[in-house]
């Protein structure tokens, strides 16, 4: 069932595109969302932005991730990092990095929709019971009630990668609670109909314009022991 992304030896030119990413994201300094929980939202960034993410994920692993926008209407990535980074003993860098391409086909608030198409090989938390979003389509809409407001997503994917000995469709939704522009709650159900339910929950703090932090929940409907994968996302935006 499992499928090794990792390489026991570690190579120069890999260790060379992980340290080189870090040292990206550690300088730069703002804020943006592109993932619910596990899942993608719907929006792109604007043309010369461009986001960088260090995410804490379990067995001492780093994600590291750099997106950035082209033309208002793509956005293009590239993930990568390894297991054990943090801790003792050998590193295992991925085998391979994570890729992801997103096109804006609706953008609110020109019009009263988000829509997007967009490809993601990426598994965010890396846990057995989340596969990568795969080809995906999401829609979301934004709904402002001044102090609070909504942000309200559906999407379908189709994961054909086969990470985890498993390949097909599933469908989600993530309705996002957001508190006063700086604090946003978000409860994110996957649908795998050959698998099972997924659910999981995101509490993030924008600390301020551009700067944040996510700390994340997923597996909690899993039968594995323990069942809650818990990790930290870092998210930056800045423009070139």
């Amino acid at each position: 069932m499992f499928f090794n992304r990792f390489v026991q030896k570690n190579h120069a030119a890999k260790r060379l595109l992980f340290f080189a990413i870090f040292f990206f994201c550690s300088a730069s300094a703002a804020f943006g969302q592109d993932y619910y929980v596990t899942r993608p939202d719907p929006r792109v960034l604007g043309h010369g932005s461009y986001n960088v993410s260090l995410h804490l994920v379990p067995n001492g692993g780093l994600l590291l991730g750099l997106k950035v926008g082209f033309f208002e209407r793509l956005q293009i990535g590239l993930t990568y990092g390894g297991s054990n980074i943090i801790g003792a003993g050998d590193i295992d860098l991925y085998s391979f990095p994570g890729v992801q391409a997103k096109v804006a086909i609706l953008k609110e608030p020109e019009l009263p929709l988000s829509l997007a198409v967009g490809f993601d090989s990426q598994n965010s938390v890396w846990s057995e019971q989340v596969n990568q979003p795969g080809a995906y389509l999401v829609l979301g809409k934004e709904i402002p009630l001044g102090w609070l407001a909504f942000d309200l997503a559906f999407g379908a994917g189709y994961d054909f990668l086969n990470q985890w000995g498993w390949r097909g469709w599933h469908v989600y939704a993530a309705p996002s609670i957001i508190l006063g522009q700086a604090f946003n709650i978000t409860p994110e159900l996957v649908v795998y109909p050959e698998y099972g339910i997924n659910l999981g929950m995101s509490a993030g703090w924008q600390i301020t314009k551009g700067t944040g932090i996510e700390f994340c929940l997923s597996d909690m409907f899993a039968e594995t022991d323990p069942n809650w994968t818990r990790s930290v996302r870092f998210q930056l935006t800045q423009e070139f």
